[in-house]
């Protein structure tokens, strides 16, 4: 039980790692790596 407890742990914790490293990409790929948010605007 233990066992399934922790592969069910490590699916969501690499879900949520690959979703979030997916959407950083995409912003970085879009150019919006400003500090302030906004990227750069000019």
């Amino acid at each position: 039980m233990t066992q399934t407890w922790w592969i069910l742990l490590g699916s969501l914790w690499l879900a949520t790692a690959a979703w979030w490293g997916l959407s950083r990409y995409a912003h970085v790929r879009r150019g919006l790596v400003g500090a302030d948010g906004r990227g750069r605007a000019n």
